[in-house]
């Protein structure tokens, strides 16, 4: 059976289209380009809070309307409509300002970065759900950070949300700078160490994501799958954003070992040590890495080395085209609705719900009346989740079934990889 919706695992048919695949719904919107956002931001990003007004008196009804079209996104701009003679409309009415200023700060991949793409769609949800405006702008690097988010907070920013490591310094100077001023940086610790101090500013939180029992889930997935008993697994550096991957993928597969008797073999994580690329933008060293752990037998593969899987999706194709049947394990984003290339040979994807997790930060800011706290996207809230993956042959329905009730257990905190 499939896994029910409300459990942290998506589970969809697959459609055809010519990059393979299609998933719908929040993982297959279309990519989020800097003209588009223009068009629904304008300068800055500021996007537009504006109210449909509409008076009708009697049987009379709207007889003309114009609305603005901001990106696909249709935003009502103004609206007209003819009223009886007899009807008093008032002179000017006044909308009331939103009850926030939420902003966004990109690091130096800009829009086109996945993890910058799924935060603005946050930050879009938050702007059509909640009663806030939003803004955004974009960093290359550290040179223009500091200036950027300053920009940011004199327009009028409340809550500032910056994305990734690359931000850290920035964030923890203008926390300090802005104590009036709420932070919160996406994916990256904030505790008493560098760069935050100890103690911490008392205005800057941290959202990280426990992608260990996502990857748990799906090294499960991988031991119910392999046809070879042999699975593979590598990392950028032996760093927590590589191994927490690397670590639950080890442990599901275990799990599975132990529930079923079989034995897996996993290359490229002991638990202590393991396979690492050394890079973040190497594409040739994912593609190397990738194509050794198939010579080794490994026929499903979790390469935690975003942003160059496509080197992976490159390798298991090329493999896969000369009889072999890998599939991959993709991580931190969809990249299997993104990439064509990846699509084919995606078995599933331990997803860090970059939106989800903005859309809950803004909420907090204005529930709490701008006090931010950090917070742990995982399974239970479903700030990690597995997904999606194909229907049958390719992922029976017992072990469908069988990772629905490990989903459950592990969110419960009834199973904790690694303990027991």
């Amino acid at each position: 059976m499939d896994p029910p919706d409300d459990l942290p695992i998506r589970r969809v048919p697959a459609a055809a289209h010519p990059g393979g695949p299609e998933v719908p719904g929040v993982l297959s919107r279309p990519p989020l380009t800097r003209r588009g956002l223009e068009a629904m931001t304008g300068t800055r990003g500021m996007v537009v809070m504006a109210a449909l007004l509409v008076a009708a008196c009697g049987e009379a009804g709207p007889q003309a309307s114009t609305t603005t079209s901001t990106g696909g996104n249709p935003l009502p701009a103004t609206s007209t409509t003819a009223l009886p003679a007899t009807t008093t409309v008032p002179a000017t009415t006044t909308v009331p300002p939103p009850a926030g200023v939420a902003c966004l700060v990109m690091d130096s991949t800009g829009p086109a970065g996945q993890f910058n793409r799924a935060a603005w769609r946050g930050m879009e949800r938050a702007a059509a759900d909640l009663d806030v405006a939003v803004r955004w702008a974009e960093t290359s690097g550290p040179d223009d950070q500091d200036a950027e988010i300053g920009a940011l907070v004199d327009d009028g920013c409340g809550l500032v949300i910056t994305v990734g490591f690359e931000l850290a310094v920035a964030t923890s100077e203008a926390a300090r700078h802005h104590p009036d001023v709420a932070f919160v940086i996406l994916d990256y610790p904030v505790g008493p160490f560098e760069p935050w101090g100890d103690p911490p500013p008392d205005n800057v939180a941290g959202v990280t994501f426990r992608v260990v029992d996502g990857a748990f889930l799906a090294g499960y997935l991988a031991a119910g799958v392999t046809e070879t008993g042999v699975v593979g697994t590598y990392g950028s550096l032996p760093i927590a954003a590589s191994t927490d991957f690397m670590e639950g993928f080890r442990l599901g597969a275990g799990h599975h070992d132990s529930v079923h008797g079989t034995v897996t073999r996993v290359l490229g994580w002991d638990g202590t040590s393991g396979d690492f690329i050394r890079t973040f933008d190497d594409m040739a060293a994912d593609r190397a890495a990738t194509a050794d752990l198939i010579a080794r037998g490994a026929d499903v593969i979790l390469p935690a080395a975003l942003p160059v899987s496509r080197g992976a999706c490159e390798a298991a194709s090329e493999a896969n085209a000369g009889g072999a049947e890998v599939r991959l394990v993709l991580t931190h984003t969809d990249l299997a609705a993104r990439m064509p290339v990846c699509s084919p040979v995606a078995l599933a994807s331990v997803v860090k719900d970059f939106e989800q997790m903005v859309v809950d930060a803004v909420a907090e800011f204005l529930r709490s009346g701008g006090v931010v706290a950090s917070s742990e996207g995982n399974l239970a809230n479903r700030g990690v989740v597995l997904g999606p993956f194909p229907p049958a042959p390719d992922v029976p329905a017992e072990l469908a079934a069988e990772l629905s009730e490990l989903a459950v257990a592990v969110a419960g905190g009834d199973l904790v990889p690694g303990e027991g």
